[in-house]
């Protein structure tokens, strides 16, 4: 099937595009692992992170106010209140205008339920959380920002690039503590990881792709929202095999954990996690651990790169190990 929002075509059973994150349907309970949620996402976790992410962006200006949460008095905030039906127990961090004179009459409203919007006068509604993924969310060079199928002018280019930023890192949180499901381990082993553990690694994926040269490494910044993984996160290797490098298969090797990626199935290990892995072994062009596919190597790259990657591995799990 296509996505009807980018016209990008779809595994028969997805349930949100992978191109620009428009959901389809609910998915069925039977999801191996869960990227999209049917439930709704907890109130004190959406208050803990945009009250932890909006904190360093407090602000009031004509059209953009920014609270951890916003204060009650605020007349914009009970403007908002009122013209996108927002209930009033629901906390408001972020409220955008856009009139042409800057008042929240039409705009949108990030608050802990979602995202409360109005365009005009029958076009009222909220986005919520277990709807949206990090890649939901973009900008053009108009002063449009969009999110999920709207489009909001603010006027301001560089408020654009600022509510974008900050509704991506928003939602790349959320994603990561709700949508990528930790890969549970048998082992209870927990392992400390220092800065120097961390160092070593970076080290060992910088001489891996050294010695390795490949067309699919990327630097980050385009394809994170593909893993769910925060600007926040340093990449220190990033591999994308699938055929039109658009990040629906491959790897990421963080300073925060490792993050696989292969089509709608998702997996993040923590580098405790991941030293705690047994039996990784190589198939071909395959990293495997159980049924789990830590990695794939491109056609270009062959089974040789797979084998040196599962080395690469392999000496990660030893550096975590041999320091603790």
């Amino acid at each position: 099937m296509f996505c009807f929002n980018c016209g990008v075509q779809q595994p028969d059973d997805s349930n949100f595009c992978f191109n620009c994150g428009t959901a389809f349907s609910p998915p069925s309970s039977a999801t191996k692992i869960v990227t999209r949620r049917t439930e709704s996402i907890p109130k004190s976790l959406t208050d803990e992170i945009l009250t932890d992410i909006c904190s360093k962006h407090v602000k009031a200006t004509r059209r953009a106010m920014i609270g951890a949460p916003l204060p009650p008095y605020a007349s914009e905030l009970n403007i908002a209140l009122t013209q996108m039906h927002i209930p009033v127990n629901v906390d408001v961090y972020i409220v955008l205008a856009t009139t042409v004179l800057g008042s929240p009459q039409k705009g949108l409203a990030v608050t802990s339920d979602g995202i409360y919007y109005k365009l005009g006068e029958n076009e009222i509604g909220v986005m919520r959380w277990e709807n949206l993924s990090p890649h939901a969310v973009s900008h053009n060079n108009a002063g449009e920002l969009f999110v999920g199928d709207f489009a909001f002018s603010l006027y301001d280019e560089n408020l654009v690039k600022e509510m974008f930023a900050l509704l991506f890192e928003i939602l790349c949180q959320i994603s990561e503590r709700v949508y990528l499901k930790e890969k549970p381990v048998l082992s209870k082993k927990q392992y400390i990881i220092t800065q120097e553990i961390l160092n070593q690694i970076y080290i060992e994926c910088q001489n891996f792709q050294v010695a390795h040269p490949s067309k699919s490494y990327f630097s980050g910044v385009e394809l994170m929202p593909k893993f769910n993984i925060s600007r926040q996160v340093q990449l220190f290797l990033g591999y994308d095999s699938s055929i039109m490098k658009n990040g629906n298969l491959g790897f990421a090797i963080t300073n925060n954990g490792i993050y696989c990626r292969r089509s709608k199935e998702m997996y993040y290990f923590s580098y405790s996690d991941f030293a705690n892995l047994a039996h990784i072994v190589v198939d071909s062009f395959l990293i495997k651990s159980g049924t789990v596919i830590l990695a794939e190597a491109s056609f270009s790259d062959g089974s040789k790169f797979a084998t040196d990657l599962f080395n690469l591995y392999r000496k990660i799990q030893n550096i975590i190990k041999s320091a603790n």
